[in-house]
């Protein structure tokens, strides 16, 4: 994500942590713990990660 971020504007970086947090905010910081591997945040920041319980 660092890679991305570097030489862009101001504003696509505000849309990108932007996305995150309202990605990110639909999720408990429990479930996000739970993240093992690199398909499951490509799943979690898609919105198509399942969590048991």
């Amino acid at each position: 994500m660092v890679i991305v971020l570097v030489g862009t504007s101001q504003a696509e970086k505000n849309t990108i942590f932007s996305y995150l947090y309202q990605t990110l905010r639909k999720y408990t910081v429990t479930n996000i713990r739970q993240v093992q591997t690199y398909q499951q945040v490509i799943e979690l920041l898609r919105g198509m990660m399942q969590f048991d319980g």
